[in-house]
């Protein structure tokens, strides 16, 4: 599944273009999930809701739990 445009140029300019995921849905969701690699999961209702700096603003709180490998620390 390719990842929109604009979630790509954000993902690059943060340097997470390697670790999220988008999932094409209508449902509004954003999390970090996964043990061993985690990733960001984003909805692509999301992607398209929020402005330029939102969905930054949004993807870098969840590098952050992504960095820190929160999912793992939570068992």
């Amino acid at each position: 599944v390719k990842t929109s445009t604009k979630l790509e140029q954000v993902a690059n300019t943060i340097g997470i273009n390697g670790n999220i995921t988008e999932i094409r849905t209508n449902r509004p969701f954003i999390f970090c999930h996964g043990l061993k690699n985690p990733r960001i999961y984003i909805s692509s209702l999301v992607v398209q809701t929020l402005s330029y700096a939102e969905l930054q603003a949004a993807l870098l709180h969840e590098t952050h739990h992504l960095l820190t490998q929160e999912p793992a620390r939570l068992l």
